[in-house]
């Protein structure tokens, strides 16, 4: 069979209310795509019966693969295996391998088996068990007419080591293969949205390309989709060319991982920021977790109003935020052999304190970024 269209549908109370984000869409539609899929749908409902049954009735009428994750746990509400099964009209069987699987898990680990663990071992007649390398539930799949469905636990990790062991190569054989498009990205500020999209639309015109754009503040995402095998021209060149005012980024780099990997790692290194309230912390700490140890002698320090700014290391890098008194933000990088500094002005009003914070911010490591270069 081929494999064009696809549909995740996602079941848990916990997703519709908001209390979790569904990552495991995100992540299953970004493996298919680079098979090839040419689209893919997301579902997501609660942990209701006839929620579920309907959804698996909308989800047929288009996808080629339906991915249905959550549901086949030992608790009460688990019962996505039951739905399934009376959706293609087959009944459960116990599967005693699982049951073995099930038993070795719990001695492995010294825990005590429930009664309730063995509803994890019940697949549909005729399905095909995919034995789950991280945890208790095993997964299945099943044909059901033209259309291949694939039920798969909830939890992140188990739904990837599934797909590693089982699922790759074998969805990769109806699949396509390789993307039948390339994707560029922009990470562009200073333009609103409706700006840079008329930008864009005009640079494109005739090409028959797909654009899309995603704003995630303070950056708005430009995305150009190029048929495999096309080299773009004139249209990507153009378009490269046309945003480099307003681009600070592309595809998926991240300027304070690259700021970062800028660093000397031959000498102490301190942060001080007197302005952004802690956003400049938060920007740096994932990518200091676990610590770098190239940058062990990395300081970074805080200050929250009323603090005296600490005079400069005398030996080694110090990068630095300050508000000044007459109101743009201050940027410095100083040495003992070298010292630079530029004001940034606000670009927000005064009550949208917060935006302006995340703006700078995401200016100054550009400007941090370019010094050290």
């Amino acid at each position: 069979m081929n494999i064009k269209r696809v549909c995740v549908l996602a079941v848990g109370t916990e997703l519709i209310t908001g209390q979790i984000v569904n990552s495991n869409a995100a992540w299953l539609s970004q493996q298919l795509t680079e098979l090839g899929a040419e689209t893919c749908w997301h579902l997501t409902v609660a942990d209701d019966r006839s929620e579920i049954f309907k959804a698996l009735e909308q989800a047929v009428l288009y996808a080629d693969l339906i991915l249905v994750t959550g549901g086949l746990g030992p608790t009460s509400d688990d019962f996505t295996r039951e739905v399934i099964a009376d959706w293609i009209g087959q009944t459960l069987a116990f599967d005693p391998k699982s049951w073995e699987q099930l038993e070795q898990r719990a001695q492995l680990l010294n825990f005590k088996l429930s009664a309730s663990q063995k509803q994890q071992c019940y697949f549909p007649q005729g399905s095909q068990v995919l034995t789950n390398p991280a945890g208790t539930a095993n997964a299945f799949i099943y044909q059901h007419q033209e259309t291949l469905l694939v039920a798969l636990p909830g939890p992140p990790n188990e739904i990837q080591a599934i797909w590693q062991a089982h699922l790759d190569k074998r969805l990769a054989a109806h699949l396509p293969g390789k993307a039948q498009q390339t994707l560029y990205r922009w990470q562009c500020m200073g333009l609103p949205e409706a700006d840079l999209g008329e930008i864009v639309e005009e640079v494109v015109r005739g090409s028959g390309f797909q654009t899309g754009y995603r704003a995630h503040f303070p950056y708005i995402e430009v995305k150009l989709w190029v048929p495999t095998g096309q080299s773009g021209d004139p249209w990507l060149p153009q378009l490269d060319k046309t945003l480099a005012p307003w681009t600070l980024l592309k595809d998926d780099q991240d300027l304070a991982e690259l700021l970062l990997l800028a660093l000397p790692a031959d000498q102490p290194i301190l942060f001080t920021d007197a302005a952004s309230r802690g956003v400049l912390a938060q920007r740096l700490q994932p990518f200091l977790s676990p610590p770098d140890q190239r940058l062990r002698q990395l300081s970074l320090r805080t200050l929250y109003g009323g603090e005296k700014i600490p005079t400069p290391l005398l030996q080694g890098l110090e990068l630095g935020l300050e508000i000044l008194e007459t109101g743009p933000w201050r940027v410095t990088l100083q040495t003992p052999q070298r010292a630079e500094a530029r004001e940034l002005s606000p670009r927000y009003p005064s009550e949208l304190y917060t935006r302006n914070q995340r703006y700078l911010v995401e200016q100054a490591l550009e400007i941090w970024l370019n010094w050290l270069r």
